[in-house]
């Protein structure tokens, strides 16, 4: 009697997505849906938690760049550094109506935005990394987190699109860290640290400061990226 229910609330995700086998339609969302409630039980205990101004700037910083390195087509509305009452610092962004993350504009399953999507989102503790040598508070956890969705989620793509490419993807998997931190590291340590004083000190920028930045330090013409592309390619441009 449990399988009809499962199947009458999965279906149009599956529909969606063309999903036929038994192992994603009965495991692996059931596993996505349990990390999201996961996920939301961190974003409040993110409430409840404080640190350095600088680390928790330098750790914005650090999704700003990535943004802007792997060329995502989100706009920024707004970087924000609270840490009074516990509050939340965040990179606002808004994406295109039409962007799903994990299917392409053909309506493809796109292991690329599955990459950028990881990349932007454990910059904040890549470059926690970069700066201090090691990462703390909850971000961490909570980046880990979302990798470990994106992660799943390319893994059954690349099994479903071309099973003899999984291996060139997982390896890319585990350096993705080190692509991340690289990519990080293309803007100058004095530059970060100039930054993340201001950060620190105006705790709130627009959209057109952001933008102001972006251009003042060429942000949006970090090199990073093209090698980035490359590692990509070599691992899944053929599926």
């Amino acid at each position: 009697t449990q399988i009809p229910v499962v199947k009458k609330v999965e279906e149009p995700i599956l529909n969606k997505l063309s999903f036929e086998n038994n192992f994603v339609n009965f495991r692996f969302l059931p596993c996505i849906k349990s990390s999201v409630i996961l996920l939301t039980i961190m974003l409040f205990g993110d409430a409840k938690l404080s640190s350095d101004r600088k680390r928790i700037a330098i750790h914005e910083l650090g999704h700003l760049i990535a943004f802007q390195a792997v060329q995502h087509p989100s706009k920024i509305d707004y970087v924000k550094l609270d840490t009074c009452n516990g509050g939340t610092s965040c990179v606002g962004q808004t994406l295109p109506e039409d962007y799903d993350h994990l299917i392409d504009e053909k309506g493809k399953p796109s292991l690329k935005r599955i990459i950028q999507g990881q990349i932007v989102f454990r910059a904040g503790q890549a470059m926690e990394r970069v700066v201090y040598g090691y990462a703390k508070n909850i971000d961490p956890y909570k980046d880990q987190v979302i990798s470990l969705i994106l992660a799943a989620g390319g893994v059954n793509y690349c099994l479903r699109l071309n099973p003899e490419k999984l291996g060139d993807y997982i390896k890319f998997l585990s350096k993705i860290e080190t692509i991340t931190q690289n990519i990080l590291k293309q803007v100058d340590p004095e530059t970060v640290n100039e930054l993340a004083n201001r950060l620190s000190e105006n705790e709130y920028w627009n959209s057109q400061e952001v933008e102001n930045i972006v251009q003042e330090f060429g942000l949006d013409k970090l090199p990073a990226f093209e090698e980035t592309s490359l590692e990509i390619r070599k691992a899944i441009e053929q599926l």
